[in-house]
């Protein structure tokens, strides 16, 4: 809608902005001890993180990242420094999304890389099992 647009600087990311500002209510009001999410709610979960302080882990997600400040995601000051774990799928298209510089330099933190072409979290998870 184009109050979205208006109130989060417009463009194809004001929609993620208004649902990290939910999470990040979300958070304050629930209080949780972890948080995680996989693909857009690994990116949403990073941005958290980021806002809060709070520790947690993203996987095959897109880097909130960017150099563009109308498209940079990641707006907190926690994200220095905040126990944050991200893990990505070296084949998966998602998981290189980033900024400029790949996705290596558009998160909290240095991805843990996994061998594998898969965007679901099913051989992630199997890999964790072994």
């Amino acid at each position: 809608s184009s109050g979205i647009n208006a109130e989060y600087g417009g463009g194809p990311v004001a929609p993620i902005k208004l649902a990290i500002k939910a999470a990040v209510k979300a958070t304050w009001d629930k209080d949780p001890d972890f948080i995680c999410g996989h693909s857009l709610g690994g990116l949403i979960a990073e941005c958290v993180c980021g806002e809060t302080g709070k520790p947690g882990a993203s996987f095959n997600a897109p880097g909130p990242w960017g150099v563009v400040p109308s498209n940079n995601l990641l707006t907190g000051d926690k994200y220095d420094g905040v126990k944050f774990e991200v893990h990505l799928t070296r084949r998966d298209p998602v998981s290189q999304v980033g900024s400029y510089m790949g996705p290596d330099h558009s998160h909290v933190g240095s991805p843990i890389w996994h061998d594998g072409s898969d965007h679901l979290m099913d051989p992630m998870i199997a890999e964790f099992g072994k």
